[in-house]
């Protein structure tokens, strides 16, 4: 990160560098591989702060910040919340906020005898937790507050959920499609909010990136914006 003007409490200036990226995504795909089970907070919060530039590339989830400029860490949101990570357009004012859960087996579904398994705790206090970060933000709007926050008094903002891994969390019939189908369509205050195992994450950066360094003039290390492939726009929130 380097050094600027104009950047409130919370936030440190960025240039995205995709060579640096994919390092940090090795090292990503390593402690996957390694471990099993993620905690919040003792492994995954930790990594995500000393690989900045794997942070800044989760703005690619956001299908609306053609450029990325600003990052933060546990932000606090007035004193009542506290976002585990915040990328940021600075100058078109969007903003995307995440919450990083446990990465277990029943992070996403409880194991129940029922023929459906239940939404898990976890899933349903880390999807809260957007919610409740979006409703306070709304409330906001045109306030001092949020001009103190996030440079202006009106911003557009998105959220991602990052919970569970790829096999242990979905093991009951149907779980795979009732997450992917949650992730599609449920849109919070039109707002849209992405869900994504930590498997997914790291096949789409690593997609995403490479993509963007092909694209890249030659010797820069600047990447362009490439479209969000897989999500469908909700008409609530174009």
């Amino acid at each position: 990160m380097t050094g600027g003007a104009n950047v409130p409490p919370g936030f440190a200036p960025h240039i995205l560098n995709g060579e640096a990226a994919l390092h940090d995504l090795d090292a990503f795909d390593a402690l996957l591989a390694a471990k099993a089970d993620l905690d919040e907070t003792k492994d995954v919060l930790p990594f995500f702060k000393d690989h900045p530039q794997l942070t800044a590339y989760l703005s690619f989830y956001s299908a609306n910040m053609p450029h990325v400029d600003r990052l933060a860490y546990e932000l606090d949101l007035d004193g009542q919340f506290r976002a585990d990570a915040v990328v940021g357009d600075w100058e078109r004012k969007h903003f995307l906020l995440v919450e990083f859960e446990d990465a277990k087996a029943t992070s996403i579904f409880s194991r129940t005898k029922r023929r459906t398994n239940m939404w898990a705790p976890r899933f349903q206090d880390g999807y809260s937790q957007l919610v409740d970060w979006l409703c306070l933000l709304d409330g906001q709007e045109n306030t001092p507050q949020q001009e103190d926050r996030f440079g202006a008094r009106s911003i557009h903002v998105s959220g991602l959920l990052i919970i569970g891994r790829d096999g242990s969390s979905f093991v009951g019939s149907g779980d795979r499609r009732r997450f992917e189908w949650w992730r599609e369509h449920v849109v919070v205050n039109s707002c849209p909010v992405t869900c994504r195992t930590y498997d997914e994450v790291a096949r789409d950066l690593r997609d995403w990136i490479n993509m963007a360094l092909t694209s890249a003039p030659r010797g820069s290390r600047r990447i362009a914006r490439r479209p969000l492939p897989h999500r469908r726009p909700s008409p609530r929130s174009r």
